[in-house]
């Protein structure tokens, strides 16, 4: 009957069985996808994907495109998406290609393509409402040799085309600083906007409208994972995995970071459905010790809740809710007192530090130097820092100097010639005139062979010794006695 079955939960009658040799990679949600409203379903096979109704009991179309290895679903209204990727084959660039259902003007229903090298794998992530999909491909080797772990690349396709008849638009993403993408998400109320973490350590994090047009730059941080609260207002930039756990909070609404704490050890994390609380889960078998649950503000003061001694625990989430049911509430006067008056650390008293490091972070030891080399290019308050050349200082109002001008370059340039050809000829003057007499010249035709061999292998030893004398010379060489 095959090996991927579907159940109707109205009377958990059997709708649909698929023969599937293997699910693509993603699991069934990458082999088998409904669109937002369950009304279309997308079943991929080898080289074409089916849609269904959202019963399964109707065959509706099919898109043919060959050598298919991943598709992904939009989840928003009809006109339904759907992207598909299409992996290098015998030195054919890979590609992307976004389809429409139901199929405008009795086409095929593709609405934009893009082709790409050093793309082996990818990631297909749609924006709420299927106004675009971001594109994220791997590698598994950097060819500019920056990375261990494989080179990536970041694309935005649009899934309508502006005009009638024409592509919708495409365009590689500029990433906020150079080097691999850690992730890139969508706001999840009006998908018109997301955000991309991208760079060498500290990675940059950056805002872009759906033109891929960066809107603000949350600056330098060790980052790698994004967090949207369910309203869109607030947004968890975290630094999970192999990093610390350092995670900032901000308030996208105003473009303003309104707190930051340490969450280390999580592995699970979430937003409430109100998008006021953010918990945080250290879970088996990621960790086996220390299990338990850590309960924030959205703001991230707290923890409000902290459940231990929970060895092992294996899964965290929120209960699901609507997010309608709740108001879109912002930063309240009282987080906002809370950042007031909010103690600062006293400075412990320690041993004693040498005048030279008092005032430093961390005594100025050598891990302290390590840090402060490590995040001297952080920027705050969500902009970037921009490094200035360092000048000399001038009055106020003067222009600035000016170098010399292309003549006096050339007539510089030509005086240290003449002077470097006065040198040379001094300096041969100065071997003609300390020269011992020569020796009276032979007679070729009385010599013996062997003594012309050697006469000939003198001469040219001294032509060799003239030779390099006048590249010295010629190379600024100052004449010399010897």
């Amino acid at each position: 009957d095959g090996s991927l079955r579907c159940w109707s939960l109205t009377d958990l009658s059997l709708a649909k069985a698929f023969h599937c040799k293997l699910l693509n990679r993603g699991g069934i949600d990458a082999t088998l996808a409904w669109s937002g409203d369950e009304k279309v379903a997308f079943h991929s096979t080898t080289n074409t994907i089916s849609i269904y109704d959202g019963s399964l009991r109707e065959k509706l179309a099919t898109i043919k495109c060959d050598s298919l290895k991943a598709f992904s679903a939009s989840p928003g209204m009809i006109p339904y998406g759907v992207a598909a990727f299409v992996p290098e084959i015998k030195g054919r660039p890979a590609q992307v290609k976004v389809y429409q259902f139901p199929f405008p003007d009795d086409s095929d229903g593709q609405t934009c393509a893009k082709s790409f090298y050093r793309a082996q794998d990818c990631k297909l992530t749609w924006s709420p409402h299927g106004h675009g999909v971001l594109v994220q491909t791997h590698t598994d080797v950097d060819a500019t040799g920056g990375s261990y772990y494989g080179g990536t690349g970041l694309y935005l396709m649009q899934s309508t085309p502006k005009k009638k008849g024409e592509q919708a638009f495409e365009c590689l993403v500029p990433l906020p600083k150079e080097g691999p993408v850690a992730a890139a998400e969508w706001e999840p109320t009006k998908g018109k906007e997301f955000v991309v973490i991208a760079g060498s350590i500290p990675p940059a994090a950056a805002l872009y409208n759906l033109e891929a047009e960066q809107i603000y730059a949350f600056g330098n941080a060790h980052r790698n994972v994004i967090c949207w609260a369910p309203h869109g207002r607030f947004l968890a930039l975290c630094g999970f995995g192999n990093l610390a756990g350092d995670v900032d909070f901000w308030d996208r609404n105003k473009k303003k970071k309104i707190g930051s704490v340490n969450m280390p050890c999580a592995v699970e994390y979430g937003w409430s459905p109100d998008s006021r609380l953010f918990v945080t889960a250290t879970t088996a078998p990621r960790m086996n010790v220390d299990n338990g649950i850590h309960v924030y503000r959205y703001d991230g003061s707290g923890p409000l809740s902290t459940t231990k001694d929970r060895d092992p625990l294996f899964d965290c989430f929120w209960l699901p809710g609507v997010t309608d049911d709740y108001p879109d509430r912002g930063v309240s006067p009282a987080s906002k007192a809370r950042m007031r008056a909010a103690p600062k650390p006293e400075p412990a008293k320690g041993a004693y530090r040498p005048p030279g490091a008092r005032g430093l972070k961390g005594g100025g030891s050598l891990a302290s130097m390590i840090r402060a080399e490590r995040e001297k290019d952080k920027g705050s308050s969500g902009t970037i820092r921009q490094k200035k050349p360092v000048g000399p200082k001038l009055p106020v109002g003067a222009a600035p100097e000016a170098g010399p001008s292309r003549n006096a370059r050339r007539k510089e340039a030509a005086k240290k010639r003449k002077e470097a050809e006065a040198a040379a000829k001094a300096l041969e003057a100065s071997i003609a005139a300390k020269a011992p007499p020569p020796p009276p010249a032979k007679d070729v035709a009385t010599m013996a062979p062997d003594e012309l061999l050697k006469e000939q292998k003198k001469l040219k030893k001294k032509l060799k010794q003239v030779e390099e004398l006048e590249t010295k010379v010629a190379g600024g060489l100052a004449p010399s006695a010897e």
